[in-house]
């Protein structure tokens, strides 16, 4: 699956569709290896591991790719209008229809320190280092299209851990390749 350089979220959603995954209080990001136990799967409230535990999967799962060639394996970039503009309505209608979208972009001059002030317009990157989730879009007063970011990096970063993505024009990549699932309410018990 891959993680800091990129990951790819389509793959996640593949192995969430074949296998699933518990709840996140089941295994707790620790920053170390461990032994798959029973304790470290899943622990109830009162700290004993859990034979049962939810378990979260995707019913349907798929991906959006402005070109053939996926970009996480050394695809080319995007660059024609009306392909853009056609991954860009794909884009819409999914976060519309369905909620967020996981989207590749790459981070570079000044997305790390970014203040989430206006809308982001970043450098001439887009080979895909990181992935974010789309989750609404919309346009400024001077006319300037944007994706409704959620980063990863915590709400110290950019406005509480949103910012508003350059939309249209595949900046940093973003409307090069895109995933997207459907989660399966029967393990929500």
């Amino acid at each position: 699956m891959s993680s800091c350089n990129g990951g790819d979220p389509y793959a996640a959603y593949h192995y969430m569709a074949e296998r699933g995954l518990p709840d996140e209080t089941c295994a707790a990001y620790v920053a170390a290896d461990q032994v798959c136990t029973d304790a470290h799967v899943c622990k109830g409230l009162d700290g004993t591991a859990q034979a049962r535990y939810p378990n979260y999967t995707v019913s349907e799962y798929g991906t959006y790719q402005c070109d053939t060639h996926n970009p996480r394996e050394g695809g080319k970039r995007c660059t024609a209008a009306d392909k853009i503009a056609a991954m860009e309505h794909k884009m819409m209608a999914e976060i519309a229809t369905r909620g967020p979208i996981a989207c590749c972009v790459a981070c570079g001059e000044g997305f790390d320190d970014f203040d989430g002030s206006g809308v982001f317009k970043p450098d001439e990157r887009w080979a895909c280092d990181h992935i974010v989730s789309l989750s609404g879009y919309g346009v400024e007063t001077d006319g300037t299209k944007y994706w409704l970011v959620r980063n990863s990096f915590g709400r110290y970063w950019g406005a509480h851990g949103w910012y508003k993505h350059l939309r249209g024009v595949n900046a940093a990549g973003i409307e090069q390749y895109c995933s997207w699932a459907t989660p399966d309410p029967k393990g929500w018990a």
